[in-house]
């Protein structure tokens, strides 16, 4: 059976966030999480460096602006940053004034 992932940022935290995509994919080297942990939690420079390289066996990656024969391989619409203004209740600007004069700050 294939298993495929497809994810945005894998490691939020550190190494062993990747344990729980390796088990899913079922990569037999990491089968357990003993095995796991001894292969990325000793030497975190060399642990590094050794999951880049399993991640380079495992992995096609793909960014927003790569092209395949020459054309996009997506179109994406513009980023639109809308504001809205947001009105505060009189007591809530009270207490920011109070708050901004204590502090020195806006």
């Amino acid at each position: 059976m294939l298993r495929y992932l497809t994810i945005g940022t894998p490691v939020h935290n550190s190494l062993k966030d990747m344990y729980g995509l390796f088990r899913f994919l079922e990569v037999p080297v990491f089968s357990t999480y003993v095995h796991f942990r001894k292969d990325f939690e000793k030497d975190p420079k060399a642990s590094t460096f050794k999951m880049q390289v399993v991640l380079r066996s495992l992995m096609l990656r793909r960014k927003k602006d790569d092209k395949i024969n020459g054309r996009p391989l997506i179109v994406l619409p513009e980023k639109v940053f809308p504001s809205q203004l947001a009105l505060m209740e009189e007591y809530k600007r009270g207490i920011c004034r109070i708050f901004s004069r204590r502090t020195g700050t806006i």
